[in-house]
């Protein structure tokens, strides 16, 4: 995958409201479709349906203004973590 891809998912994650952190981005191709897995860190606070609306704005935005996202159809999971991986480790 080229990696303009992967910094521009990175950016449009970055600005989404609430989103904390942008953890992990994985994208390919699967046929022809492009496939991303997204991880991102919120609030600790937040409920699980907080995170999911915030989980849910970010597949919106990936489908919407990514630009290799708009020309094909596109699958994608969003895995939300409350926290950041920094604090779940404790470091």
């Amino acid at each position: 995958m080229e990696p303009e891809i992967v910094d521009e998912i990175y950016q449009v994650i970055s600005n989404v409201e609430r989103v904390s952190e942008v953890t992990e981005v994985r994208v390919r191709w699967l046929g022809h479709r492009l496939y991303a897995e997204v991880n991102i860190a919120v609030d600790p606070l937040l409920s699980v349906a907080e995170g999911h609306e915030i989980a849910v704005e970010v597949r919106h935005r990936m489908i919407h203004n990514l630009g290799p996202f708009k020309r094909s159809r596109t699958c994608g999971s969003t895995r939300i973590g409350w926290g950041s991986i920094s604090q779940a480790l404790g470091t």
